[in-house]
């Protein structure tokens, strides 16, 4: 529920906690983010334990990806190479496949 003004906010407020009728917890837009953050704050560190080994898995899994891309394409690689292509310059070209 929005109020027309800021002067009647308080007001609202306090009409529709005092209603017996209703079962609402009103507060203002500030009070429930203060609560919402104070709520979940507490388990920040599980957060940001599951968010490293994610990372880890993710990495694993682009690892494992680019190295059987690499090994399935290794006769090409080993042609691309004899045919006078330097190391680096086939590097590159995995390194730009794998970031596109």
């Amino acid at each position: 529920m929005r109020a027309s003004d800021a002067s009647t906010v308080q007001p609202l407020v306090n009409s529709l906690n005092d209603d017996q009728r209703l079962t609402v917890s009103a507060r203002t837009e500030r009070e429930y983010y203060d609560f919402a953050d104070s709520r979940w704050g507490a388990p920040a560190g599980a957060r940001i334990l599951v968010s490293i080994i994610m990372a880890v898995g993710s990495s694993f899994a682009a690892m494992n990806t680019m190295y059987a891309a690499v090994a399935r394409r290794a006769r090409e690689i080993g042609n691309t190479a004899r045919a006078g292509v330097f190391p680096c310059s086939i590097l590159t070209s995995f390194f730009l496949e794998s970031v596109c």
